[in-house]
């Protein structure tokens, strides 16, 4: 199935590349040519509000931190299926907060009767983290199907996050770098 998505992509993506190489579609054009906005007009309130929000930004990362999830953390995560038809997240929540497991969060997802369980890392290893998903099926009992279950760890939590970074950074440098030949272009046209 997914090839054939692909595969799909792949045919619009050549086919919009050609019919724009050729010219063959009018350019639109959303705004008239001759609109001519002052921007810099709003430049005394707006960078003072950019400034502070930017400061604001910068202060809470550095006092509470980011707030990763499960994904970056590591931890469990449970795909189950409710037999009676509606999935009782309310009831599930009660349940499953009463076990001690730390951070356990629940959302539904897909139909009303499927939800998603993440319950946080477990001190202790992977015997704590199988501990973790017996007593939640223990709780849970047979009321429902259990799809996925999916332990992450640390390891590679770190990895994750590591990538994410990095990802962060190519597309900062990706701006830094538009902006400059941006910049460099739109000042020669000034001359």
């Amino acid at each position: 199935m997914t090839h054939w998505i692909l595969i799909g992509l792949g045919v619009l993506i050549t086919v919009l590349t050609i019919v724009s190489i050729f010219g063959w579609l009018p350019a639109l054009r959303i705004v008239p040519d001759d609109t001519h906005f002052d921007f810099t007009r709003f430049r005394r309130i707006s960078f003072p509000i950019s400034a502070v929000l930017s400061i604001c930004a910068i202060t809470l990362f550095f006092t509470h931190g980011l707030n990763f999830g499960i994904d970056f953390k590591g931890g469990t995560l449970m795909e189950v299926r409710a037999k009676s038809g509606t999935a009782d997240i309310a009831t599930m929540r009660k349940t499953l907060g009463g076990l001690g497991l730390g951070d356990v969060q629940l959302q539904q997802f897909g139909g009303p009767d499927e939800v998603l369980i993440r319950v946080a890392e477990q001190p202790g290893g992977d015997q704590a983290q199988q501990a973790a998903v017996q007593k939640v099926r223990g709780a849970l009992g047979d009321s429902v199907d259990y799809r996925r279950v999916e332990v992450v760890g640390p390891r590679v939590s770190s990895e994750l996050l590591a990538y994410g970074m990095l990802g962060l950074m190519f597309a900062i440098l990706g701006i830094l770098i538009y902006l400059w030949f941006r910049s460099n272009g739109s000042s020669r046209s000034a001359r």
